[in-house]
């Protein structure tokens, strides 16, 4: 088996395939930025600002409302996220991770009346399965 980042022309199918998984569960589909980490030798070069900056781009031209993580809010703080709980939505943390690392970052499409952008975020099997 290959595992390969998509390409720009399966990202319809891609995005049907996604939909129609969750559609079955009930569950909205939702961007979640996460883990995303630098090596410590290669930190303090723009790679982390970077690698969100892009996140959010392919992610606002998606029209998505909004993107999850769970990381420092000093560091996401200052690049545009805040803290999920401000926006109704809670992370399953890590038991030694803080309440507020969960972070969120609310896109041009987010519309707060919107109440499927609320609740518990559930993390797809893959990301469970991390240690």
């Amino acid at each position: 088996m290959t595992i390969r980042p998509e390409r720009p022309a399966e990202f319809d199918a891609i995005h049907d395939v996604v939909r129609a998984a969750f559609e079955t569960t009930g569950l909205r589909p939702i961007v979640m930025l996460s883990p995303l980490a630098v090596a410590p030798d290669h930190q303090g070069h723009g790679i982390g600002t970077a690698l969100i900056d892009t996140a959010v781009a392919a992610a606002e031209a998606a029209h998505e409302p909004l993107i999850v993580l769970e990381g420092g809010p000093a560091y996401y703080g200052s690049r545009g996220f805040g803290f999920a709980g401000d926006h109704g939505l809670t992370l399953p943390l890590p038991d030694w991770a803080p309440a507020r690392a969960a972070q969120v970052r609310l896109l041009t499409t987010y519309d707060a009346r919107d109440q499927t952008l609320r609740g518990a975020v559930v993390y797809p099997e893959p990301f469970c399965a991390l240690e």
